[in-house]
């Protein structure tokens, strides 16, 4: 085998538990890689931990202690208090933070600073801890034959704490909707300084509220690949197997090529491989940076043309793989009070099973 290129998944299955046993007996460095909620504050970036939380907390208030945000939306309320209009003022000017956080690199494509240089370092030192023990390594997916799927290394928790809480609720973010009821009941009650601007607020149907709803991301495939000169360089254009794709440059220093190039997206777009062509390079980022972008668009790996690049993926998609094509209609869409509660709700319902 080298590298797991031979591709035989019965083989893989059968020995499954084998290099399990073999992950366990061999050890990890860098503990805190597995357990990225407790030590989030060293690995996430302060600025978009920070945006997270205040837009929970106000998500929280309003939908108050006794409900879940799911549930305090479907609840037809005729009015709004003054401190819940105070708590939704909260929450609009937190997305409105999330959002100076993101710029549009291309159409579709968001940067965003999402990892520590901490975290890229601790993540490269365990990907080579894994590869001195010997233990097989998968290939990434079908097209890189180079690199590690994560779960293989038992980072499924933290996997699953970086989609549900930062990523879930930056793809799915749309802010109109609630801003507008809670403007029409301010203005019922008499409530001041809350009239709906003459344009849409700044984070309205902000990212990709049209296919990302409840239970739309809730599920991961995470994978490190690796591109140098000799193995593989480039990627053909393809789309992925997501509704959205989180793409981090480690920071591997003084590569140059392997630039992304997007087109349009399946499903929406009409003859999305025949669109314009719009080049994202990773050469010139920090550490830890990314991008998001739905899983659908179709993209390409230039050719890397000198050192070695090394980026850490995330699929993220519903139960049992699916992929969801059907856009919201947009009265379906989540509000922002149901997406940034939706993390709270979970953590809660999983403590209730607990005891």
């Amino acid at each position: 085998m080298n590298n797991g290129e031979e591709e035989w998944h019965d083989w893989w299955v059968r020995h499954e538990s084998l290099f399990e046993e073999a992950r366990l007996e061999w050890g990890t460095l860098h503990e805190e890689l597995y357990n990225l909620e407790l030590f989030a504050d060293t690995l996430l970036t302060a600025d978009t931990l920070e945006a997270v939380r205040a837009c929970e907390r106000a998500a929280i208030l309003i939908s108050g202690s006794d409900e879940t945000p799911y549930e305090a939306d479907s609840r037809k309320r005729p009015h709004c208090t003054a401190d819940e209009a105070t708590h939704a003022s909260a929450l609009e000017a937190a997305e409105r933070k999330v959002r100076s956080l993101l710029s549009e690199v291309a159409p579709g494509v968001w940067r965003l600073s999402i990892f520590t240089p901490r975290f890229c370092r601790l993540l490269l030192e365990e990907l080579q801890h894994y590869e001195t023990s010997g233990i097989p390594l998968r290939r990434p997916n079908g097209m890189n034959r180079f690199g590690a799927i994560l779960d293989q290394l038992g980072l499924e928790a933290s996997l699953s704490y970086l989609c549900r809480r930062i990523l879930r609720p930056l793809g799915s973010e749309a802010l109109e909707a609630l801003v507008r009821d809670v403007a029409c009941a301010g203005e019922a009650r008499g409530v001041a300084q809350l009239s709906m601007p003459s344009h849409p607020p700044p984070l309205g149907g902000m990212l990709f509220p049209e296919l990302i709803g409840r239970g739309d991301a809730d599920y991961t495939y995470g994978f490190v690949v690796k591109y140098r000169m000799g193995e593989d360089v480039a990627l053909a254009e393809h789309a992925d197997a997501s509704v959205l794709t989180l793409n981090v440059n480690l920071g591997m220093p003084g590569f140059t090529g392997g630039e992304l190039v997007f087109k349009g997206t399946r499903f929406l777009d009409d003859q999305p491989r025949q669109m314009p062509a719009h080049t994202v390079g990773f050469a010139q980022m920090t550490p830890g940076d990314g991008i998001l972008h739905l899983g659908g668009q179709y993209h390409a790996a230039l050719p890397l043309t000198a050192g070695e690049r090394v980026n850490f993926v995330l699929w993220m998609f519903g139960k049992h793989g699916v992929v969801r094509v059907a856009p919201y209609e947009e009265t379906e869409r989540l509000d922002a009070m149901q997406r940034w509660g939706a993390y709270a709700e979970e953590e809660m319902q999983h403590q209730l099973r607990s005891t």
